[in-house]
């Protein structure tokens, strides 16, 4: 039997054992990661709460007339979770058109009792592409473009505990529009709630949830050297109180 003992086999196999060490850990990290936002988070002491509710939403992929109200319930709807889209299938069925219209998104949502006094926004990353938003039958925004996340207040509408959940009600549209662009593309514009969606809770006084698809946050570094740098934080400051 012939042994060979490479030193570039060695180092190969030294180099696949650090890569694999370094994949093993991006994962861990990641599910970490995952696991702190989907956890919620009712600290009152905290000014600024935020987790995701992407579970148990109905669609119904026809859309119902009413659909943003309580009583409007269809029998065949689909229980499903965000990310979600409605053309999974339509680049694989052999036609060259793909579904545009009108679905209807719904959840019952509970809010935390701890989370009185604070200020409410649902805050969707992503949705294709014109987002009409309901809670409890009340219009509350609409959003147009399918690739800017958008937050809208619920405060004045929301109730709390889980005897009174809320209703949430999205009415999604994919349909062209000469106004929203892209107008000509080579690939299929999904539609639906293809991005996650978060409750944010903040203090009365907040930085402004979402500006222009930002956090409303900017940060810059217009002075950087190897012995000082300076940090500029920019924000807009929102006062829901009296004072």
């Amino acid at each position: 039997m012939l042994l060979y003992n490479s030193p570039d086999l060695q180092f190969s196999t030294m180099n696949l054992q650090r890569s694999t060490e370094k994949i093993v850990f991006c994962l861990l990290l990641i599910c970490l990661q995952t696991s702190l936002l989907k956890a919620e988070k009712t600290d009152t002491g905290n000014p600024r709460t935020s987790y995701t509710i992407n579970e148990d939403w109905s669609f119904t992929p026809q859309g119902l007339a009413f659909g943003y109200r309580p009583l409007a319930k269809d029998p065949g709807a689909e229980i499903i979770s965000l990310p979600h889209t409605w053309n999974t299938q339509d680049p694989f069925d052999g036609k060259y058109t793909y579904r545009r219209g009108i679905s209807w998104y719904r959840k019952e949502l509970v809010v935390s009792e701890k989370l009185k006094g604070k200020r409410l926004f649902l805050y969707f990353e992503g949705a294709n592409q014109v987002s009409d938003v309901y809670i409890n039958s009340v219009f509350v925004g609409q959003h147009k473009g399918g690739y800017t996340a958008f937050a809208v207040d619920i405060t004045d509408y929301a109730t709390f505990g889980r005897e009174e959940p809320n209703l949430i009600a999205v009415q999604v549209d994919n349909s062209h529009d000469n106004h929203i662009p892209p107008l000509s593309v080579g690939y299929a514009l999904y539609g639906g709630i293809y991005r996650d969606v978060r409750l944010i809770a903040t203090s009365p006084v907040h930085f402004k949830v979402s500006d222009h698809a930002s956090s409303g946050i900017y940060i810059a570094t217009p002075e950087v050297s190897d012995k000082m740098a300076r940090v500029d934080v920019r924000g807009t400051l929102v006062n829901n109180t009296n004072e």
